[in-house]
């Protein structure tokens, strides 16, 4: 499992977040792209959750490491 944290000061195209999120990813959303998991569970754009990844606004815990939208 992985966790992760969306900051809501990094805005993608229509992005409407209100606040931090945490999102935890389960056995069976391995192998997905973290950009394609993060639309699935916002409601964002694909294009939008690829904005606030390249603008850093997305941690992985617990490493605090920044991922690509490849991920």
């Amino acid at each position: 499992m992985a966790a992760f944290a969306v900051d809501p000061g990094k805005k993608g195209e229509g992005a409407e977040l209100r606040g931090p999120l945490f999102l935890e990813a389960s056995p069976e959303d391995r192998g997905k792209r973290i950009d394609v998991w993060l639309s699935e569970k916002t409601g964002l754009s694909r294009s939008g959750v690829q904005k606030i990844l390249k603008q850093g606004g997305v941690t992985l815990a617990p490493s605090g490491e920044r991922p690509k939208p490849s991920y």
